[in-house]
């Protein structure tokens, strides 16, 4: 795990805890917390890599989706760029190589179909609804008391093959 410096720590923190969140502000905020979240998780060794992949699956208007564009394009993952990859089908993630999938609150009928595809594998998958952490999503946002939080399912975790660090869990509601 690379080192994590105490600021780095401080800031996510500090990211968590908005006492209210302008629903304007919702989809940045994400966005910031996936890219912090990434200093917190080690992939399996890529020779060669020299990006990440994050796929986006939902709605091309969703609000989200511009933001993670926008916003990923100026962001380093392990000091290697980001491609930014918009699906709108489940269909499409089988010719994609994925290393970050945000699965949006839309595909909620389709969440099987979409983990049957990236269980066992080394794919942190981010969902946007309730129930998606307990359904085996690795990462889920959700709005308690005016704050966004996220939980960590942990046997879905470890089946990943991903190195998640202890710091994340301690900022999350962890999913046994």
């Amino acid at each position: 795990m690379n080192h994590i410096t105490k600021n780095t720590f401080k800031v996510f923190l500090i990211l968590l805890s908005f006492k209210s969140i302008a629903q304007e502000d919702v989809s940045l905020l994400k966005t910031v917390c996936i890219e912090r979240f990434t200093r917190f998780i080690d992939w399996p060794e890529k020779p060669n890599r020299s990006s990440y992949n994050l796929v986006y699956l939902g709605d091309y208007d969703d609000p989200i989706k511009q933001v993670l564009e926008k916003n990923f394009k100026f962001m380093l993952v392990k000091n290697n760029k980001v491609v930014v990859v918009h699906c709108k089908h489940v269909s499409d993630l089988k010719n994609k190589e994925i290393d970050i999938l945000f699965i949006s609150n839309t595909f909620s009928d389709k969440l099987v179909e979409i983990l049957s595809y990236t269980a066992n594998k080394p794919i942190l998958t981010i969902g946007d609804k309730d129930n998606f952490g307990t359904k085996g999503v690795l990462i889920n946002f959700f709005i308690q008391q005016n704050k966004l939080k996220f939980e960590i399912n942990e046997p879905a975790v470890k089946k990943s093959g991903l190195n998640v660090s202890f710091h994340l869990y301690k900022l999350a509601r962890v999913i046994k």
